[in-house]
């Protein structure tokens, strides 16, 4: 029987996808058999992937291959271009089959060209607060791709990222002072690399949290059996972790709460014992969310003292610890 297969194309070099080619490479084709010169080249083209323009080339026959294997010559290729292969639907084979798709395939040349860094910040609105990790972004281009970022802190390289968006956390510790230099550096896949872009971050101090004892009021009552509750207002600038409340020392009622959101109202509840003679001093501590270099403060505000089956709110001791 006569031929009546399509010819397909085996393999190409430059591969799809293929960077860094030599200037001076020449497109190699591979057909499963020997195709005819005239059809291939009507049909093969070699254009800048951005804007379009024909790289014109010489085809010719792969001496000893019959026919399936063709070299096209590019007149001139470009450094830092991606190209675009396309071959139409209409290679024929000896007998005039042809084939039975269109290909398309990309190549890039020698990548002389270097990323850059068009800015490093931290995000808008991060509280830069010493004891605090804040993310550092730097945003990065390169026309085939950047391959990764690597930040450093002071002279030292602390954090690389391969993926967009390229994001550090930085740890604001206190050793670093009141202000700290960040800077990033962006690669390719050549290895070409962009200039130092530098960011500088002035650091605040980590403040105490602070209290208030909203409820009951100052000078409230309440009598033997009952029930006493206290709302505690609670601040901070990065954020309270939990507030204890104990009452004489313990041996009456002692909790610790969780300060859900950071910072808010937090509320203790407990019951005077009917027999309950002598002065219920309390201490509330308050822990912050995130560790600091500040010691206990202590802040005398009210209490408890009996008189008769009545309790009067006299002193509190409050420790804010971060």
């Amino acid at each position: 029987t006569g031929d009546t297969g399509p010819p397909s194309l085996v393999s190409m070099s430059p591969a799809n996808g293929a960077i860094n080619v030599d200037t001076a490479s020449v497109l190699r084709l591979t057909f499963s058999e020997p195709v005819t010169q005239a059809s291939l080249s009507g049909a093969l083209s070699l254009t800048y992937e951005t804007g379009g323009g024909t790289v014109t080339g010489t085809l010719a026959p792969v001496t000893g291959f019959g026919g399936r294997v063709w070299a096209f010559a590019p007149d001139a290729l470009l450094t830092d271009r991606t190209y675009r292969v396309e071959i139409a639907a209409s290679v024929a084979d000896l007998v005039g089959n042809v084939t039975a798709a269109p290909v398309t395939t990309r190549f890039s040349t020698t990548d002389t060209l270097a990323p850059e860094i068009s800015g490093l910040s931290t995000m808008d609105g991060a509280s830069l607060v010493a004891g605090t990790t804040v993310p550092v972004t730097a945003e990065a281009s390169d026309g085939t791709g950047v391959a990764r970022v690597e930040f450093f802190v002071g002279d030292a390289l602390f954090a690389t990222d391969i993926g967009t968006p390229f994001v550090f956390g930085l740890n604001l510790l206190p050793e670093y002072g009141d202000e700290i230099i960040i800077s990033a550096i962006a690669y390719d896949a050549s290895g070409n690399r962009s200039e130092r872009e530098y960011l500088t971050v002035s650091i605040l101090e980590n403040q105490a949290p602070t209290v208030e004892i909203s409820s009951p009021e100052n000078g409230g009552e309440t009598g033997l059996g009952q029930i006493v509750n206290v709302t505690v207002d609670v601040s901070d600038d990065v954020g309270a972790a939990s507030v204890t409340l104990t009452a004489a020392g313990g041996s009456l009622f002692a909790k610790t709460t969780a300060v859900p959101s950071g910072a808010g109202s937090v509320s203790f509840s407990f019951t005077v014992p009917e027999d309950w003679d002598r002065a219920i001093p309390c201490r509330r501590t308050g822990t912050g969310r995130f560790p600091s270099p500040f010691t206990p403060r202590p802040l005398t505000a009210w209490g408890f003292q009996p008189t008769r089956a009545t309790w009067f709110f006299r002193w509190l001791t409050i420790f804010l610890l971060r």
